[in-house]
């Protein structure tokens, strides 16, 4: 073989060396897209919503279609407490529905969201007249001022359904499995890797042995 056969030997031997240790590594980069995808996603959803419980928001599902479409039933609602002073008409109170009242809601301290139509002063104490948005006339209370929870700052239209779902077996084995699976079969696919090179290693070192 002449010096030019042995060049492009020697080339193309090169560049099967570089294609096939691009193919090697390509899972390896795929794993690793795949870990720091799911790890930041489980840090964006766990900052996303602790960090409003750090600061003292409440964080309600919709139950009822009180207040469609503004919030669907099955949203998510951020609620910020408020001293009863900051209350303004047009926003989306939160607050425990005033002793007496009665609903088909069961329980102590339930709570309600609806939208403050008119601010009153009872013999020099604030009070709210709230009326749903979906409703036809206004509610038949009025919300004291230590009844105010807060006011809905924002809110994430079917995250609560999307949450109930994921309470689920399937929606639970899902949220963790395919996350889970996913890295698993990266990490099994590096022992294997491992593995073939040692054994790689170990084969030369032993076919030299007299």
């Amino acid at each position: 073989m002449n010096e030019v056969g042995y060049r492009r030997a020697i080339h193309l031997v090169s560049r099967k060396s570089k294609a096939e240790s691009k193919r090697r590594a390509l899972p390896r980069i795929l794993n690793s897209i795949a870990t720091v995808i799911t790890i930041l996603a489980l840090v964006g959803v766990i900052v996303f919503f602790m960090a409003p419980r750090l600061m003292g928001w409440q964080l309600i599902v919709v139950l009822s279609g009180s207040m469609e479409p503004t919030l669907p039933v099955g949203s998510v609602a951020f609620v910020q407490p408020c001293d009863a002073s900051a209350v303004r008409t047009g926003d989306m109170l939160t607050f425990r529905l005033p002793e007496g009242v009665t609903t088909s809601m069961t329980g102590k301290n339930v709570q309600v969201t609806h939208r403050v139509v008119e601010i009153l002063n009872k013999d020099g104490a604030l009070a709210f007249h709230t009326k749903g948005d979906a409703n036809k006339s206004p509610d038949q209370w009025t919300v004291a001022t230590k009844d105010v929870v807060g006011i809905v700052r924002w809110d994430i239209p079917y995250l609560g359904t999307f949450a109930d779902h994921l309470r689920s077996r399937i929606g639970l084995l899902l949220l963790v499995l395919v996350p889970g699976s996913l890295v698993i079969v990266g990490e099994v696919r590096s022992i294997i890797r491992e593995v073939r090179k040692i054994k790689a290693k170990r084969r030369p070192s032993q076919e030299a042995t007299p």
